[in-house]
């Protein structure tokens, strides 16, 4: 090999290295481009996809939570809605009734609802229910042992209406239909939706107003002051 070939080789090995070196170099930098790049997407467009979601989800859960009160509970105590009992109101005697959630209730009946009574309705349910608010101990199992009793109740007044009553709850229970699905709820206002809190701004300090600057008289040169003064003593 001949000395310019030599040199020319040795140019070649020590240019290779350094573009090498450079390339694996410039990898981690396109690499920060790209992850760069990304958190701008992410920022961009995925944040809002992000808040919308949380929106939904909200919008859901308000939907869920109508629902619920619009289906209303399934219990209440120890009774089911629904459940065909004998209740015994003020001045009547032992009635099949069915016992209801406060939700039935209309406004007027609402208010006149006392501490630890169930608000239960006569049977047959007519267009107009008659509701009452009894006490738990005014409550008997349907097929309660006292049960043959109440059919034939002591003022003889009421056994046809007693007698029919129990014809309705009978064919209720043989059908499995309950009672309280054909009872209409009264309309329920809606809420009003709760409005974040926002808390006030506190008002600006105004600024004090700048001092004016007092006027300063200029002083006369001191060749005038004393010429003034000269003047003012030849006068005397």
């Amino acid at each position: 090999m001949s000395d310019s070939e030599s040199k020319a080789a040795a140019v070649v090995e020590n240019g290779d290295a350094p573009m090498e070196e450079h390339v694996e170099e410039a990898q981690p930098m396109e690499e920060e481009g790209a992850e760069a790049v990304a958190e701008q997407e992410t920022e961009a467009g995925e944040e809002p996809e992000h808040g919308q979601d949380e929106g939904a989800a909200e919008a859901a859960g308000e939907e869920d939570e109508e629902e619920e009160e619009e289906a209303g509970p399934t219990t209440v105590g120890p009774f089911a809605v629904g459940e065909i009992v004998w209740a015994r109101a003020p001045s009547f005697p032992f009635w099949p009734c069915t016992v209801l959630s406060d939700d039935y209730a209309p406004a007027p009946v609402l208010r006149r609802r006392k501490p630890g009574t169930f608000l239960v309705a006569f049977l047959p349910v007519q267009a107009a229910p008659q509701f009452a608010w009894v006490s738990e101990n005014s409550i008997k199992p349907y097929t309660c042992d006292q049960a043959a009793s109440y059919k034939t109740p002591t003022k003889k007044r009421y056994v046809p209406e007693v007698e029919a009553a129990v014809a309705v709850a009978d064919e209720l229970l043989s059908s499995g239909t309950n009672p309280a699905l054909s009872i209409p709820k009264p309309p329920k206002r809606k809420k009003a939706k709760k409005k974040k809190a926002v808390t006030p701004r506190k008002p600006a300090t105004p600024k004090k107003a700048a001092a004016t600057p007092k006027k300063k008289t200029p002083r006369k040169p001191k060749a005038e002051a004393e010429a003034a003064d000269g003047a003012e003593a030849a006068e005397e």
